[in-house]
């Protein structure tokens, strides 16, 4: 038996329920109805990243403390001046 809202959210994305889990599951939706689904569901910006795209966040994080560690070296270098 299919949860009545993944029913709602197939109805919505036009596609029937069993479709919807399969590529949920398989993580092959595409990005108007990842959208779709986090409307739906009501999530922000960072629920939806960390829902359907887990790996994204890690790799910000990762980019971001890489960018302070450049920044922080080339400040001490300008100072070391």
């Amino acid at each position: 038996m299919m949860c009545p809202t993944t029913i709602k959210l197939a109805k919505i994305l036009r596609m029937p329920p069993e479709e919807l889990v399969e590529k949920y599951k398989i993580n092959k939706l595409n990005l108007g109805q990842i959208v779709t689904i986090a409307n739906f569901m009501r999530l922000t910006p960072e629920q939806t990243i960390r829902k359907f795209f887990p790996g994204f966040l890690y790799g910000y994080r990762r980019l971001a403390f890489r960018k302070e560690v450049a920044n922080a070296k080339k400040q001490n270098r300008n100072e070391a001046r």
